[in-house]
């Protein structure tokens, strides 16, 4: 597990933003747009001097449906204060890991009919990878008429049928390239009395093992 620098927790409107800088130099930030039932994965990664790729810096972006039930309300987040926010906290629940294999790409430039802070936090990408499954989602709430300026395609080679980008293939053999995002404390429930009250939020850790096919090893900076 990546060791994390500090965790920030952040709200503004319909969004939840969590984000940490990691001993490696790269940073993640998951953002949670409720209004849109999207959540965002973006990593900003520095390459691995051994590889060549010193002083190299590049972004990955994710995005998948979002269940709202997974969270506390947006609104219940606005209440809660992080006091003492150099204190290490510990959560409550450990939600285990989620293995998440990425088989569809959005151009980015299209991106903002989905979500505009997907559009403008993955500005830097060519394509924000996702799933069938998460496109069928959003058609489902969001209605697919409002989807159809969203440009997407499927990943020629899925990265469930391929060998991990970390097995050490040949480097320019396709390969399935894995980031890992570990939350290790966030709000995610709210607590309710005996007479039914809510009286305290819930805190839960879990991490996010996303999958996508690269070119080659040297492209998957991990």
């Amino acid at each position: 597990m990546f060791n994390i620098l500090q965790e920030n927790i952040t709200t503004f409107g319909q969004h939840i933003i969590i984000s940490f800088d990691r001993q490696d130099s790269s940073a993640v930030t998951l953002w949670y747009d409720y209004a849109n039932g999207v959540q965002i994965f973006r990593f900003l990664l520095s390459g691995e001097e051994e590889l060549g790729q010193g002083g190299v810096t590049r972004a990955v972006c994710y995005a998948t449906f979002f269940d709202r039930e997974s969270l506390v309300p947006v609104n219940a987040m606005y209440k809660l204060r992080q006091r003492n926010a150099n204190v290490v906290r510990f959560a409550e629940w450990d939600k285990g890991r989620e293995e998440i294999y990425l088989d569809r790409k959005i151009e980015t430039v299209s991106a903002d009919a989905l979500s505009e802070q997907l559009a403008s936090l993955c500005a830097d990408t060519e394509y924000i990878y996702t799933r069938q499954t998460d496109l069928q989602s959003w058609m489902s709430s969001k209605g697919a008429p409002k989807l159809t300026a969203l440009n997407t395609s499927k990943v020629l080679l899925k990265p469930a049928q391929q060998v991990h980008c970390s097995s050490d293939p040949a480097p320019w053999a396709p390969c399935a390239c894995r980031l890992t995002a570990c939350i290790h404390w966030y709000p995610c429930a709210l607590r309710y009395c005996e007479n039914n009250g809510v009286c305290g939020i819930r805190t839960c850790s879990k991490c996010y093992d996303m999958y996508h096919t690269e070119d080659g090893r040297r492209r998957c900076i991990i």
